[in-house]
């Protein structure tokens, strides 16, 4: 009985993975493996044959190597340590606060892009405000002041915004001098009682998340000290896109209606 040690034994080989991600979809001979991947035809055939033995390919009676759909499975369950993998610095020094179901779906984001820079995350982020056309989703620790006009020009275009925020949320001064403004105060309700803008509120946002209809500007997990940070991932690739659409309305589901700037505001006023 093959276990799961030995699968990722053979699987551990490049060659050998190379091999099964070559074949996944079209059956190959030795001799174009061999070729294809600059093998010697006794390595292309050595490794073909072990992974044979453990089923993850087999041979056609043409002499044709291909994928079993064992081999297929085993290749897309993959997905998630190959992304994993690939950003190993970033996930030694980051911590992912998300439920077990989207952990298991890591690879979905197997196409996105590494956001190695806070000052490109920011970019992104407010790129996606920029170029929406139908809704933006965010979750964020915090809002740079530059934002605001961003959601501001949006809302003139019909593109509605949708948060989640967090309730331990503590504003800068400089944050709430600029939403206290009379101007920006109108704005913020006036796209309120519209419909183009609606929060949801939960304990704390500890995942940064900014998409649109179009795209992930920026998914960026937060540091291993529970830091939220801005340096992540983007992607225009669907899978990343479902992947982050589900993650917020798993969050916004569970959130309950409110505005963390009236909170704050509101305080204020109070004292």
């Amino acid at each position: 009985m093959e276990s799961l040690c030995d699968l990722l034994f053979e699987v551990s080989n490049e060659d050998r993975l190379r091999i099964l991600q070559q074949i996944r979809d079209i059956p190959s001979s030795i001799s174009s493996l061999a070729r294809d991947l600059n093998l010697s035809s006794q390595e292309a055939s050595r490794h073909a044959h072990r992974l044979t033995e453990v089923r993850l390919t087999r041979r056609d009676p043409d002499g044709l190597f291909r994928a079993t759909e064992f081999g297929k499975l085993f290749l897309q369950q993959l997905q998630g340590p190959t992304f994993t993998s690939r950003h190993r610095s970033y996930f030694t020094a980051h911590t992912l606060p998300i439920p077990d179901s989207f952990i298991a779906r890591m690879g979905e984001l197997n196409e996105a892009t590494y956001v190695e820079d806070i000052m490109l995350g920011i970019f992104k982020m407010e790129a996606v405000v920029r170029e929406a056309e139908e809704y933006v989703l965010t979750m964020a620790s915090h809002y740079p002041v530059s934002s605001y006009p961003l959601f501001f020009d949006a809302w003139d275009r019909g593109v509605k915004v949708n948060s989640v925020d967090g309730k331990l949320y503590v504003p800068p001064e400089q944050i709430l001098e600029a939403i206290g403004r009379e101007d920006w105060r109108e704005r913020i309700h006036r796209a309120r009682a519209d419909g183009l803008s609606e929060d949801r509120l939960i304990d704390k946002v500890e995942v940064n998340l900014w998409m649109s209809e179009r795209e992930v500007g920026l998914l960026a997990f937060p540091k291993a000290d529970g830091t939220p940070d801005l340096i992540g991932f983007s992607s225009t690739d669907q899978r990343a896109h479902r992947w982050c659409r589900d993650l917020f309305d798993h969050y916004w589901e569970r959130g309950e209606p409110g505005h963390w700037d009236e909170i704050h505001l509101y305080s204020d006023e109070k004292q």
